[in-house]
């Protein structure tokens, strides 16, 4: 039996092997089908390469007088367990002693806060005509063994299979579990030498038995993208809903997923936050919904331009997919100011209730601005308190809302309100998927059918009255949707940046006034560094603004917005200011790390480059106006 590799961007299927760790030998545990392992002592058809047992914990037997190889496979019903020993002599009885040739495999299963249980696994190979072989969980149920003389030198092998049921532990938990093989050789007096996969005797620092998700996660996965030490974060807890609980990981930007029920256990889930782990001060996995299955709930910081924002996602596991449920602004800010909201859960009434907290921002010079609709920052100077959303089995939605005390309210604002805003782009339904068109914008741009969008949203972009669904795959920006080309066409354009890592954000917004959103991307653009900056490579931070006009995607507007080479950056603001039709685009002076006035070898551009607006530099006197032309926004 040979088990197949494959490869995805948001799920992915990789081989696995055994694997050195600090503290002993990982023994992957490898998932077959039903009633593919046959009990006859034969491995030549075993479905896993064997773990050598290499640590000595008593003794010092040669290769000829003992040595073992060791593997594991499971399937729905049962965990099997495979021997290939070199022993020059089998030592049993029919007392099924601790001084007899055998072999012991400490099982480890994760509990809560970081408990542990334990399960110790006997496996007895038999004498054919004297003694019988057994399988026994201590405490628990018995299985079968079947051995064999190993046809090749002195010694044996054997199979043995060990029901689920006699692992009560196993009914909940199949990830995230550590252990040790250990195998025993008597010289009929008593025990002789000891070989293990570990010498480790403590449950918790125990190697890992990881199943094929897990063991791809962490060997090719952690190698592909570089990732070192242990993930910020490791749980386990039912996200899918399913018989099992999953193992969910933070490690670095990712997240990621594993477990029997996702993908049948070969596949893991992961997604790019596409923020760096130090902009991740939140990370939890608990029960929001009331579904009875636990909802992932993260915090990321992001900063562009000199604005930086707080954003809180609840996100949720529905079938191989995970969703957004709720998404907030928490916190907005830049070098004038900052506004942040609380934030506090009602798990029993399936209610988030977001309200007003300390502001160090004025009215008179706060002019970043919130994201549109109920999910934007409320602002200290706005009418509302606080506002409560309800999860109504998809989403949670906003039913009721806090004003604050007549007292307590502003004076009316004298500047424009601007246009109304569509509703913030959110995930699609099933109903936008529309997985036709997304069928054959693949088939175009060849493109993997099993790749995954790394961001995807649902947004009212087009003349129609209908969401079109946003999405971006690698370096491109597509369009489709129901009512869009009569839902059988899409849009797409590459956005010009090198490599998919380079799209930073994507958002929506109406800037020209027409009641349908515009798409901002946010990326970064890189090039070798002139002499005049130093050495190394200019990392060039853009905001490209892209509407939808006439059934295609046109860019809009662009602008370079912060600039860095090494430790030296510089930061501008980008302002969204509203009109009495549309809003204004303004670029302004941020700040400035180690570079000033003086050793800026560069006057102030005034002139775009290669069809993107400068960088207004943090010592300018004056602000980059940009105003709705009817076809672009034009200084």
């Amino acid at each position: 039996m040979k088990r197949l590799a494959r490869c995805g961007c948001a799920l992915a299927l990789l081989s696995a092997s055994s694997t050195a760790r600090a503290e002993g030998l990982a023994i992957p545990l490898t998932q077959v089908a039903p009633g593919s392992v046959k009990l006859n002592g034969v491995l030549s058809e075993w479905p896993t390469a064997m773990t050598p047992l290499r640590t000595r914990v008593t003794g010092s037997p040669g290769d000829k007088d003992f040595s073992a190889r060791v593997a594991l496979a499971y399937d729905s019903d049962a965990l099997y367990f495979a021997g290939d020993v070199v022993d020059d002599k089998l030592v049993r009885t029919s007392a099924y002693g601790a001084t007899e040739d055998r072999f012991t495999f400490t099982l480890v299963f994760p509990g809560d806060g970081g408990a542990v249980s334990v399960a110790e696994i006997e496996l007895f190979p038999g004498d054919p005509g004297n003694v019988a072989g057994a399988a026994r969980v201590k405490g628990g149920g018995a299985g079968q063994l079947v051995e064999a003389p190993n046809a090749s030198r002195s010694g044996y092998t054997f199979e043995a299979k060990l029901p689920w049921s006699a692992l009560p532990l196993s009914s909940r938990t199949r990830v995230g579990l550590r252990g040790v093989v250990r195998g025993q050789d008597s010289d009929g007096a008593g025990v002789e030498s000891v070989l293990a996969t570990s010498g480790e005797t403590s449950p918790a620092r125990m190697p890992r038995v990881p199943i094929d998700a897990e063991e791809a996660i962490e060997t090719t996965f952690a190698k592909d993208k570089g990732l070192t030490g242990a993930p910020q974060h490791d749980v386990i807890a039912d996200v899918t809903g399913g018989a099992g609980r999953e193992r969910v990981m933070l490690w670095d930007q990712f997240l990621l997923i594993a477990g029997p029920d996702v993908r049948g256990g070969k596949e893991f889930f992961f997604r790019d936050l596409a923020v760096d782990k130090a902009m991740i001060p939140l990370f939890e996995v608990r029960d929001l919904t009331g579904d009875g299955k636990a909802d992932l709930v993260i915090r990321t910081k992001k900063s562009s331009g000199g604005v930086f924002r707080e954003e809180l996602s609840v996100l949720s596991m529905s079938g191989e997919e995970v969703t957004a449920v709720f998404v907030q602004e928490l916190s907005l800010g830049s070098d004038v100011g900052k506004v942040d909201n609380t934030v506090s859960f009602d798990p029993k009434r399936r209610e988030i209730t977001v309200a007003l907290a300390a502001s160090s921002a004025k009215r008179e010079a706060f002019k970043e601005t919130p994201q549109p609709g109920d999910f934007g920052v409320l602002l200290p100077w706005g009418t509302v308190k606080s506002r409560t959303f309800r999860f109504d089995g998809g989403k949670f939605s906003k039913t009721r809302e806090e004003s604050k005390p007549a007292s307590e309210a502003p004076p009316p604002s004298t500047e424009p309100v601007g246009p109304a805003q569509p509703p913030p782009a959110r995930a699609p339904t099933a109903d936008e998927l529309m997985d036709s068109v997304l069928a054959l914008y693949k088939k175009d741009r060849k493109v993997s059918a099993r790749e995954k969008p790394r961001f995807d949203l649902a947004a009212n972009l087009a003349d129609d009255p209908q969401n079109e669904r946003l999405l971006v795959f690698g370096k491109d920006l597509v369009v489709f949707g129901k009512g869009f080309m009569g839902g059988q066409g899409y849009v797409a354009v590459g956005l010009g940046l090198a490599a998919a890592k380079d799209v930073v954000d994507v958002a929506t917004r109406d800037l020209d006034g027409d009641g349908h959103a515009e798409v901002l991307v946010r990326g970064v653009q890189r090039m070798a560094a002139p002499k005049e900056l130093g050495t190394g490579n200019v990392e060039r931070d853009v905001l490209l603004v892209y509407s939808v006009v006439g059934g295609k995607l046109k860019r809009v507007f662009a602008a370079e917005t912060g600039l860095a080479v090494g430790d030296k950056r510089l930061l501008g603001t980008v302002r969204f200011v509203p009109g009495a039709r549309s809003h204004e685009l303004v670029l302004g002076p941020g700040v400035a790390v180690g570079w000033d006035k003086g050793s800026w070898p560069y006057g102030q551009d005034t002139t775009p480059v290669g069809g993107i607006e400068p960088l207004v530099l943090p010592w300018a006197d004056a602000e980059a106006r940009y105003r709705w032309s009817g076809s672009a926004f034009v200084r």
